[in-house]
């Protein structure tokens, strides 16, 4: 049985699903170039852009806690 897990716009996500309404032109528009260059399926294509996007947003968040931490190393001398 697949765990369901609730998000705060009352959206329902079963195990790796993804509701395909959910997903905006961009990235539908990503998925049919991915899928058209590798000749994969659409699954293997949206999570594909998927990984991308998740690592996009590590990489973003990584430099925010780096800032962070300079800046409060920062304070630490100043005071």
């Amino acid at each position: 049985m697949l765990k369901k897990e609730k998000f705060g716009n009352s959206q329902e996500r079963e195990g790796d699903s993804v509701d395909k309404n959910l997903i905006n032109a961009d990235t539908k528009r990503q998925i049919e170039r991915i899928m058209t260059l590798k000749s994969i399926s659409e699954d293997e294509a949206i999570i594909l852009v998927l990984d991308s996007y998740a690592a996009r947003h590590a990489r973003m968040l990584e430099k925010t806690v780096v800032a962070s931490e300079r800046a409060m190393m920062k304070m630490k001398e100043d005071i």
